[in-house]
């Protein structure tokens, strides 16, 4: 890790990390690719959990694959959307505020084919 200051001094810190990843991934009937994730972080081998966990978790994952890619498909649904807290303030910084900054909404590259 590099540290540098206002004043313009670094350091290097050198530090050892485990770092235990584990990967997997299949697909549903329809197509579309499932994957999840594990990893597990520690110091040193000792740090890790031990491997009858790192086992059971393994496994819990592989079950919960299966299981997604066995559940049954969700109706599409047309309908109200409520978003809450900073969900509700990044669809209107995203989706409306740049529109309300053009004078007539919109970028000027879609004012430009207007005119």
């Amino acid at each position: 890790m590099l540290y540098l200051n206002s004043e313009g001094n670094a350091y290097t810190k050198q530090s050892l990390i485990v770092a235990l990843t584990v990967r997997a991934g299949t697909q549903a009937a329809d197509g579309m690719p499932l994957r999840d994730v594990l990893v597990f972080f520690g110091r040193d081998l000792e740090d890790l959990p031990p491997t009858e966990e790192l086992s059971a978790s393994i496994e819990a994952l592989g079950e919960r694959l299966v299981r997604l890619r066995n559940a049954p498909l969700v109706d599409l649904y047309n309908g109200p959307v409520l978003f809450e807290g900073q969900a509700a303030a990044e669809l209107f910084a995203q989706a409306f505020a740049p529109k309300l900054s053009e004078p007539w909404g919109g970028t000027a590259a879609s004012r430009s084919s207007r005119e």
